[in-house]
């Protein structure tokens, strides 16, 4: 069997997997699974070229700059978030929307300046029922840190000190199920009534798989 790049006119394959008349029967096309998500359709009233990045489904043109690249949606805390208590929750500008039946890869940072006492604890909301969901907190100055498996489940404690902005790496997993939702980052003081902020520039990073 002679090499890919060896193969001459009519043996080569179409490089399109899905091809539509115009935009409305792209976006209304149906049936899509896990395993379609990457594949290439052709519009052919503007002929032009369009990747599935979600089984809804949803759509990314590809141009001379996007190329088949895979979508990543990126967001950031733009003003520092601050919570007074072990008991209440903040919810941080750090939201990302995610497709149902669809995987994604997260990563991220917070910058946070926390009592030594106190430190900061966190959580991950999300959608009902995921097929599979983890998410990892380390700070690296002190190595505190733990894996989150479940959407609302708290960290343990995650190592302030007073005055000392500390970084604390995100790195995480979501096998969507059959609900849409949006992911979104949590934080409070571990323990006490110490303050614990989140700063701006906090970011968090999310791809389809």
């Amino acid at each position: 069997m002679p090499l890919h790049k060896d193969l001459t006119t009519s043996n080569i394959h179409i490089a399109y997997a899905y091809s539509y008349a115009n935009a409305a029967a792209r976006t209304g096309a149906g049936g899509f699974v896990a395993a379609d998500l990457g594949k290439i359709a052709w519009q052919t009233d503007n002929n032009s070229f369009w990747s599935l990045v979600a089984t809804t489904p949803t759509w990314v043109e590809l141009t001379n700059t996007s190329l088949a690249t895979i979508p990543v949606f990126t967001t950031d805390v733009v003003a520092s978030d601050q919570a007074a208590s072990s008991t209440s929750k903040v919810t941080t500008t750090l939201e990302i929307a995610v497709a149902a039946n669809t995987n994604y890869l997260f990563d991220g940072a917070l910058f946070f300046d926390a009592n030594t006492t106190s430190d900061m604890q966190c959580d991950v909301t999300g959608p009902a029922s995921p097929t599979d969901f983890y998410m990892n907190f380390s700070v690296a100055e002190d190595g505190t840190g733990s894996t989150v498996t479940a959407f609302s489940s708290a960290t343990g404690v995650l190592g302030g000190a007073t005055g000392v902005v500390r970084t604390c790496r995100m790195a995480g997993i979501l096998r969507n199920g059959a609900n849409a939702g949006t992911v979104v980052i949590r934080f409070s003081t571990n323990s006490g009534t110490n303050t614990c902020t989140v700063k701006r520039g906090s970011w968090l990073r999310m791809q389809t798989l």
